[in-house]
């Protein structure tokens, strides 16, 4: 994703981490209630069965943030260092 944006001609300037759990004493806690943990353990069963790899619980998501390049630069100062008024 850095790369595509890149090469549309996007800065890369920061990774930011969105945590969707809480953390308590220094470990993320999925707090899960009764019909999410209930769905939780009959998807996990229903793969474990199949032989599939069991889902993991989403606790974070990553936010890229991108920038595109500007000239802040008055139109009077870009008249003086190019001699050229637009």
């Amino acid at each position: 994703m850095v790369a595509a944006a890149q090469n549309a001609d996007l800065l890369y300037l920061q990774h930011i981490i969105a945590l969707h759990t809480p953390v308590r004493g220094g470990q993320l806690v999925a707090d899960l209630n009764a019909s999410d943990a209930d769905t939780r353990d009959r998807v996990g069963q229903r793969a474990t069965v199949r032989g599939l790899p069991v889902p993991h619980h989403r606790v974070h998501s990553d936010v890229l943030v991108f920038a595109q390049q500007h000239d802040h630069r008055t139109p009077a100062a870009q008249a003086f260092e190019t001699r050229v008024i637009r």
